[in-house]
């Protein structure tokens, strides 16, 4: 698993799961301010090609890359929007 300078997941390589939940699925990562939209398979990619559950299909060995969109419902308003 790398993990930014800020604390967050940046990419995971795939191999024994461990954080799987009751239903056998893989927990989301969290990062503040931000929802996490799933994983891709390309660096630096938009668009989730799986989402948390399905990490567990994914092939072992296989590096996936978190796919982050800003929480807009979090955001602070601008200063003087009130």
């Amino acid at each position: 698993c790398t993990v930014s300078d800020d604390g967050y997941v940046v990419s995971y390589t795939k191999g024994a799961i461990t954080n799987q939940d009751e239903r056998k699925t893989v927990l989301p990562p969290s990062r503040d301010g931000y929802v996490f939209l799933g994983w891709t398979t390309t660096e630096g990619g938009t668009e989730a090609e799986y989402d948390a559950s399905e990490i567990v299909d994914v092939p072992d060995g296989t590096t996936v890359y978190a796919v982050w969109a800003v929480d807009t419902e979090t955001e602070t308003p601008a200063e003087g929007s009130e």
